[in-house]
């Protein structure tokens, strides 16, 4: 190969990594970038399954859910005590 050919070669690989240098490069650290900003939103970065902290929070809802009808419960029977107690007392069943 002559000289001349090898310069040729030489400076279009020269050129060849300049422009991948200088155009594509870039591209890839955006494309990096990017990537590892949806990771971040979509990892699981505290030390406890998300699922088995979810049932944690759907079972003391079932449980507070249980609570609430059994104090209505104990309302309305203390309801219909009072209105006992008034007819007892009146001798007529008092309204709602």
């Amino acid at each position: 190969m002559s000289d001349a050919v090898l310069s040729a070669w030489i400076s279009g690989g020269l050129a060849l990594a300049g422009v991948l240098t200088t155009v594509i490069l870039p591209k890839i650290l955006k494309q990096g970038r990017a990537i590892h900003a949806v990771r971040e939103q979509v990892q699981n970065s505290h030390g406890t399954n998300l699922r088995d902290d979810l049932d944690q929070v759907l079972y003391g809802i079932g449980h507070i859910t249980e609570q609430i009808a059994d104090i209505r419960t104990d309302l309305a029977w203390e309801r219909r005590e009072r209105m006992d107690l008034a007819e007892r007392l009146t001798g007529e069943r008092p309204l709602a």
